[in-house]
């Protein structure tokens, strides 16, 4: 999605670099935001912005049933958010096959490319 270049889109845009689930939302088109995917994204995001302890950041391990959204709230919308705030830090996407995962990094890619800049 890209947003327009006007004072409304840049208000949205500046919205959703700081609120992971508006960035959720803007990222994926259609996509139907729920109690649960919110409550998932805060997590998420209350994570991220957790100072480490000792240098040492805790592990976030997500229990969800399949069909849930994981994929829409994690590992193809997460990494180009926590790019788009961290520029000098890497993410590394990994699958099972390599198409799947060039797969999420495309998606990636383009949802930084039409949001986060």
């Amino acid at each position: 999605m890209i947003i327009p270049a006007t004072l409304d889109g840049e208000i949205l845009r500046r919205k959703a670099r700081k609120d992971y689930a508006t960035y959720v939302q803007l990222a994926n088109p259609g996509f139907y935001m729920t109690h649960f995917h919110k409550y998932l994204c805060d997590q998420i995001q209350e994570f991220l912005e957790t100072p480490c302890k000792n240098g040492f950041m805790d592990i976030l391990l997500l229990s969800v049933p399949p069909q849930h959204g994981k994929s829409y709230t994690v590992t193809e919308t997460l990494p180009s958010w926590f790019i788009a705030k961290n520029p000098t830090d890497s993410v590394i996407i990994a699958g099972y096959d390599s198409t799947f995962a060039e797969g999420f990094n495309r998606r990636n890619r383009d949802k930084f490319n039409g949001i986060a800049q």
